[in-house]
């Protein structure tokens, strides 16, 4: 004969079954209409050819990604709405069945109706692998990565969805906070560092997100799993999280009250914590807004009040379960104070963080650039270090620059530019800063450290490549023009490469800020697919004169290309925005206004072709009429590069 506690514990699987067994089923027939259905209709013979995807989760990758979020919540939510509802709750704790048992009989059955849907995929698609010839797609290892890295996400959002549960009283609440809690390490540090970058001057908020981004947040990771790696690391973080949330569930399950139903938050501790939480988020997020919006200090702490309001208000909606809120100004004034407090701190730079130099004798090496993306994506991936002595000087004197020039520059939107800095000092640790500024301020300094052999053989590319693995180099002249040329002998192909690093080594810094266009652009293949791109400027001598000397020069766009130009002031053409003109546009405009100047004479057309730019930005503004293809291209050409035959016109 049956005991009661097997009678229940049957009656207790199929109360499960009914109430979530359908999000099991709804989520299999979704995969296998994302996966092996659009497999199957991939690999038919008209359309095998077409197909470019390399692993299982670019097939709908945004449907893979929104189920993998939110079946998982969604579950859990349904799962546990025992624990929202006063009649169900009384009744099935009311039931000769531990907390334990209730606790692991739901969570482990609603965890296996979750990932089940998911093995089933990953089988079929075994079973079709060598039948619909797969192999041409992905090996077999990419669909144990799928299953693994699927299953490994889908038991994250689920038991955080779980662990949620044991302190919400509100299904709504429960989802709500459960993506909250997902979000909230990433969030928190990325308004943190947005706002602090206001008062701290020199604190770099891009280099704290990227390099914290890959571990904080994995349902920002969930949504990059397509085509990037998932580190050993953060494999074994991500399992002891799913752990310790598992355990972190059943430790607040067992000292949940049965009669907490209905309440947002079943533990009275909580509430404050969510109160302030939420007002200090919005109150993060109402400064950074204002403050982007007017740029001053003043508004963002007119954000900083609104949002602090705001957020008070909503948390207390969110807790009394009304709008009709009963308001506490004794703890608001006291979160209010606390909040002053911080703020002047980093206002007043209490711990000294703005003029933080290190000591010359500290310092082993030190990165400068534009900004973390440089940093970031530096020769072979790795950052270069500048490590000469007169180089991690000259880039002390210009940091203690511009912190003396704290609040004297008056930078205009279109003028910044950032430093980057990062000191590596001997004792291991690193110090970073960030400076919005304007460089012109500053020309001395940067020419004396750019022009440095040091500083142009780390940022180049070109002095790291392995000169005899690189199989060929592509000329063209880019524009309307096709005209190419390719080098394919390894005698001329290392006499290009040297020739660039002479070139480079003696390039001004002027040179290296010069915006005109390039006579032409190389293409340096490293292998058969992957190419480094280069420009032909006017300042490489050593390279025109061995590239004239060998007839290549015939890619370059010459007079002899152009049928006509015509030349006119930018001030005559009154255009505001010339990108939201087309070329024949402008050269409609050019012909009403009757004042520009028609170059047919080839010679005066080869002289307006030596130094062109950008046009919108120039004085003048120049369209190339092609002789074979009747195309426009237009060029600027700046007062100081205007051919004699332009200059005497427009006097």
């Amino acid at each position: 004969m049956q005991s009661k506690t097997s009678l229940v514990n049957k009656e207790v699987v199929k109360s499960i079954l009914r109430s979530v067994g359908w999000v099991s089923i709804l989520y299999f027939l979704l995969l296998f209409l994302i996966i092996p259905l659009n497999l199957f209709i991939h690999q038919s013979n008209e359309q095998r050819e077409y197909i470019l995807y390399e692993n299982l989760f670019e097939y709908s990758f945004f449907l893979q990604a929104a189920l993998m979020i939110g079946v998982p919540v969604i579950l859990s939510m349904f799962l546990f709405r025992f624990l929202q509802v006063r009649q169900y709750s009384d009744f099935i704790h009311s039931l000769p069945v531990t907390r334990n048992r209730i606790f692991h009989q739901y969570t482990l059955l609603g965890y296996l109706l979750l990932v089940i849907p998911i093995i089933f995929i990953a089988i079929l698609i075994l079973l079709f692998y060598t039948p619909l010839e797969l192999n041409e797609l992905f090996s077999i290892s990419e669909i144990f990565r799928w299953l693994g890295l699927t299953v490994l996400f889908n038991s994250i959002f689920y038991i955080s969805g779980v662990a949620v549960g044991m302190v919400a009283g509100i299904s709504v609440v429960q989802g709500v906070l459960t993506y909250i809690a997902l979000l909230l390490p990433f969030g928190l540090l990325m308004l943190i560092s947005y706002n602090l970058q206001f008062f701290l001057f020199g604190f770099s908020a891009e280099f704290i997100l990227q390099n914290k981004l890959d571990y904080i947040s994995p349902l920002i990771v969930s949504t990059q799993i397509f085509d990037l790696p998932v580190t050993v690391p953060q494999l074994i973080l991500y399992i002891s999280l799913v752990i310790i949330l598992y355990f972190t569930g059943l430790f607040l399950y067992k000292r949940r009250r049965v009669e907490a139903v209905s309440h947002a938050l079943v533990f009275p501790i909580l509430k404050p914590i969510f109160k302030y939480g939420v007002t200090f988020c919005v109150m993060l997020v109402g400064g950074l807004y204002f403050g982007e919006l007017q740029g001053t200090l003043s508004w963002m702490i007119v954000g900083y009040i609104f949002g602090a309001i705001l957020g008070y208000l909503l948390a207390e909606m969110v807790l009394q379960k009304s709008w009709r809120i009963t308001v506490h100004l004794k703890g608001f004034a006291v979160y209010s104070g606390v909040m002053i407090l911080i703020v002047l701190i980093f206002k007043f730079d209490v711990f000294f963080y703005e003029k933080r130099i290190p000591n010359y004798d500290d310092i082993a090496s030190v990165h400068f650039s534009d900004g973390y993306f440089a940093y970031n994506q530096s020769v072979d991936k790795e950052p270069f270090f500048l490590k000469d002595e007169d180089n991690i000087d000259l880039v002390r004197q210009l940091h203690k620059s511009i912190i003396a020039n704290k609040g004297k520059e008056n930078i205009k939107s279109y003028e910044t530019e950032h430093a980057f800095f990062v000191y590596q000092l001997k004792n291991g640790q690193k110090i970073v800063r960030e400076y919005p500024i304007n460089r012109s301020n500053y020309v001395g300094l940067y020419k004396l450290i750019q022009e440095s052999e040091e500083y142009k053989t780390g940022v180049n590319e070109i002095f790291h490549v392995n000169v005899k693995k690189i199989p060929r180099i592509e000329i063209s002249s880019g524009g309307p023009l096709d005209k190419r040329i390719l080098i394919n002998d390894q005698d001329e192909i290392s006499q290009v490469i040297d020739l660039i690093k002479k070139d480079i080594k003696s390039a001004t810094y002027e040179d290296n800020q010069d915006t005109s266009d390039p006579y032409a652009y190389l293409n340096i293949y490293l292998n058969k697919n992957e190419a480094m791109n280069l420009e032909w400027k006017y300042y490489h001598q050593n390279l025109s004169e061995w590239i004239e000397a060998h007839d290549y020069d015939r890619v370059r766009v010459s007079a002899d290309d152009i049928d006509y130009a015509m030349v006119i002031r930018n001030s005559d053409l009154n255009i505001d925005n010339f990108d939201e003109l087309t070329y024949e546009e402008i050269v409609d405009k050019m012909d009403k206004t009757g004042r520009g100047l028609k170059l047919s004479d080839a010679e005066d057309i080869k002289q307006s072709l030596k130094k062109t730019a950008y046009y919108g930005e120039t004085e003048y503004t120049i369209a190339y009429i092609f002789k074979q293809t009747n195309q426009v291209e237009i060029k600027g050409i700046t007062e100081k590069d205007a051919s004699e035959r332009i200059k005497e016109y427009f006097q």
